[in-house]
């Protein structure tokens, strides 16, 4: 829990012990929130897949993983779900990591024609795939 639940809950009435919730009085509470708001196809398993998604956002694998109390790496990746926004921040990272070009970029042919006579001279640089 993060410290605003752990404020919240520790001002309830009563020992805490065990479970949070004892009663099934926040589930039914949560099937009429989503009756009321008209959401459909919403059920509360998809909160731990939110739960889930925000975690792999802000956290690192190997913690989300053991937050969510998963023992495989797989099964937390198949539970997170990156938003674009995320992921366009992700590459946005990369901006910076190479030199800007100073010229303008060759053209298609001029590449093709480039790699063709190094290709014939035997100096063209050649990168290994790597396979895992």
């Amino acid at each position: 829990m993060n410290e605003d639940v752990d404020a919240v809950l520790s001002n309830r009435l009563g020992p805490r012990q065990g479970r949070v919730f004892l009663s099934r009085g926040f589930r039914t509470a949560f099937d009429k929130a989503v009756e009321v708001a008209k959401l459909e196809d919403f059920r509360f398993h998809d909160l731990r897949h939110t739960a889930a998604s925000y975690l792999v956002m802000r956290a690192t694998l190997p913690e989300a993983q053991a937050l969510l109390g998963h023992s495989d790496i797989k099964m937390t990746m198949r539970y997170a779900h990156l938003s674009p926004e995320h992921l366009r921040k992700a590459v946005a990272r990369l901006n910076g990591l190479a030199p800007a070009p100073t010229t303008a970029p060759a053209s298609a042919q001029d590449l093709a024609a480039s790699a063709q006579k190094q290709h014939k001279a035997g100096t063209i640089n050649r990168v290994s795939r790597v396979t895992t």
